[in-house]
């Protein structure tokens, strides 16, 4: 028997499940399990902390095959957590663009003789890694969604997700392609 609660809009729902023997929080296809709070203990609400996201080597060049993260090649990528979480890492690629208002558009898109900027443009796809609490490594080969990256200006973005549910803010770290 256990005590499931679930948190409403205004209300806070507590009810008692009796499972079958050898079945633990199972829950029907295509619906998310209920969050199982022992008795007296609180729902963890706060949110994983990611920093220092730092590429090693600022300007590498990219893998010819392989995945995105490689366990013996590649580029250090390291970051720091609060606690454990699943970190989704996506990457822009940064051109030139124009100043228009306060947005940051293409050239062409821009008045003649507008202040220079640079934009992210966001790649399709991202990778998760799974991360413990404190300092954590990965190796980059250079290579996103099955594709290796051309040269150029990228920005790493990582967002920690916890085991809760509860979302981080995002971190950021610049890196270069060569040919």
């Amino acid at each position: 028997t256990i005590r499931v609660r679930e948190f409403g809009a205004e209300m806070t729902t507590v009810s008692t499940v009796s499972l079958p023997t050898g079945v633990v929080g199972a829950a029907p296809p295509g619906t998310t399990p209920p969050v199982v709070t022992p008795p007296g203990a609180h729902p963890d609400t706060a949110a994983p902390r990611a920093g220092a996201l730092k590429v090693r080597a600022k300007s590498f060049k990219a893998q010819k095959r392989g995945d995105s993260i490689s366990p013996k090649v590649g580029v250090k990528v390291t970051f720091t957590l609060s606690e454990a979480a699943q970190v989704r890492f996506t990457i822009g690629h940064l051109i030139s663009g124009r100043r228009s208002g306060k947005k940051c558009v293409t050239a062409r898109n821009a008045k003649t003789g507008a202040k220079r900027c640079t934009r992210s443009v966001a790649l399709k796809g991202n990778f998760i890694v799974s991360g413990k609490r404190g300092s954590n490594k990965v190796l980059f080969t250079g290579r996103f969604n099955k594709r290796t990256l051309k040269p150029g200006s990228y920005l790493f973005t990582a967002v920690p997700t916890d085991a809760a549910g509860n979302v981080g803010k995002p971190v950021t770290a610049r890196f270069k392609i060569k040919r």
